[in-house]
C-alpha cells in the first residue's frame, strides 16, 4: 500500500535561489518532453533529445521529467481529452490571464499563480538500486544533533548538492509522517519519491512510499458484512450475511450530522469514528467487509431540481470524502477489507 504524506523545506536565500532554478528547468523538461511524445517519439527517443537540450540536468532528472510527461499524455488520453489541448499551468489560470480588464494586486496574483504551477515542481522518483539509498537526487539525511528531524539532500549538476532543512510537526502515532520518520531512522533501504512544490513563494514537499500491508486474518468463508450507503435518511446499512446469502442481523450508522461540520478536520474525524464502528461491528462477527464500488454511483447534475439530494452525495466521491474511505483504510490494516474485486466490491477473495 503507497502513503504520501507533505512536508516543508526551510531555506536560506541562496539555497532557495538554486532550488527555485533546478525546479524552472526540470519544469521545462517536462514540457520539452511532452511535445515530442506528441510528435510521435518514443519515451527512449525523448529522453535522448531531452537529455541533450538540458545539460544541467543529471540523467536521473532527465529521465523523471519524461517518465511525468508519458503519465500526463497518458492520463489525458484516458480521459478522454486531446493531449494537443493540454495547458501546463492550469486552463482555468491561462484563460483569466487572457482577460484585458484584470489590473492590479489581482493580476499581479494570477500570474505568480501561473508562473509558480508552470515552473514549479521538481521529482525525484525512488528506485530499489543500492546506490540510490531510497532516492538518488532528492534524499533523506538525518540531522545528527536531533534525530527526529531530516535534511532533503537535494542533487545540483556536477555532482554538487545542498541541504536543506525539513520543517514537519507530528499529530499523533499514527501520523503517516511518524511512519516514514520511523523508516528512516531505523536505517531501512527503501524506495521513496519525492516532489518539491513551489506555492506562495515557499517550497512544499510530498513524499510517496510503499508500507507493507498487515496479513488478512479474516475471510469471508463465514460470510460478510455487506455496506451500503443510503442518501435519505443519510446512513450506512450494516448487512450480516451469511456464506450461503441470508441476512443474520442488520445495523444503521445515521451520518446526518456529517452535514453540519463546514471543517474538512472534523469531517474525517468523524468519518474515522464511524469507521471505527463498523470495525468493531466486523470483528465481533468475525466476518470480512464489503463495500459498494461508490465511484460508479451517480451524483446528480446542476438543474435537476435535487440539491439537497446532491449535497449528499458529494460524500461519495471517493476517495476523497466519503464515509466509506476511511473503513476501507481501517480495514485494510485490520485485515478484514483486502482488495476492490472486478464486481465492484471491497473485501478479500
Amino acid at each position: 500500500m503507497f502513503i504520501t504524506t507533505s512536508f516543508k523545506l526551510v531555506v536560506n536565500k541562496e539555497e532557495k535561489n538554486q532550488t527555485l532554478k533546478l525546479m524552472r528547468n526540470f519544469s521545462s523538461a517536462v514540457r520539452f518532453s511532452y511535445k515530442r511524445l506528441l510528435e510521435g517519439f518514443t519515451t527512449l527517443q525523448a529522453y535522448k533529445i531531452t537529455r541533450q537540450k538540458f545539460p544541467e540536468l543529471n540523467s536521473h532528472y532527465v529521465n523523471c521529467a519524461v517518465e511525468r510527461a508519458r503519465e500526463i499524455f497518458q492520463s489525458c488520453k484516458a480521459r478522454g481529452q486531446n493531449p494537443k489541448k493540454l495547458v501546463f499551468g492550469g486552463r482555468t489560470l491561462f484563460e483569466k490571464l487572457k482577460k484585458n480588464h484584470l489590473q492590479g494586486k489581482r493580476l499581479k496574483g494570477l500570474k505568480r499563480k501561473w508562473k509558480e504551477k508552470r515552473q514549479g515542481t521538481l521529482l525525484s522518483i525512488g528506485a530499489k538500486h543500492e546506490t540510490h539509498k531510497g532516492n538518488l537526487n532528492l534524499r533523506f539525511i538525518p540531522i545528527e544533533k536531533d534525530k527526529n528531524n531530516l535534511w532533503l539532500r537535494i542533487a545540483l549538476k556536477n555532482r554538487k548538492f545542498i541541504l536543506a532543512r525539513v520543517k514537519r510537526g507530528l499529530s499523533g502515532k499514527s501520523d503517516k509522517w511518524a511512519l516514514f520518520l520511523a523508516k528512516i531512522l531505523s536505517g531501512e533501504q527503501f524506495p521513496y519519491t519525492v516532489e518539491l512544490k513551489l506555492k506562495d513563494g515557499q517550497i512544499y514537499g510530498f513524499v510517496k512510499f510503499s508500507l507493507d500491508v498487515p496479513p488478512q486474518t479474516i475471510t469471508k468463508a463465514k460470510g460478510v458484512i455487506g455496506i451500503d450507503v443510503n442518501a435519505r435518511p443519510f446512513h450506512l446499512a450494516l448487512a450480516e450475511v451469511s456464506p450461503d446469502g441470508n441476512l443474520q442481523s442488520y445495523k444503521s450508522i445515521y451520518l446526518s450530522h456529517l452535514l453540519k461540520y463546514k471543517s474538512r478536520n472534523r469531517k474525517e474525524y468523524e468519518e474515522w469514528l464511524i469507521a471505527h464502528d463498523v470495525i468493531r461491528f466486523a470483528k465481533e462477527k468475525g466476518k470480512a467487509i464489503a463495500v459498494e464500488d461508490i465511484k460508479k454511483l451517480p451524483k446528480g447534475r446542476r438543474g435537476d431540481g435535487k440539491a439537497k439530494l446532491r449535497k449528499i452525495l458529494q460524500f461519495f466521491s471517493y476517495p476523497t470524502f466519503s464515509p466509506l474511505r476511511p473503513v476501507v483504510v481501517q480495514g485494510r490494516w485490520e485485515g478484514i477489507v483486502k482488495r476492490l474485486g472486478p464486481d465492484g466490491f471491497v473485501g478479500p477473495p
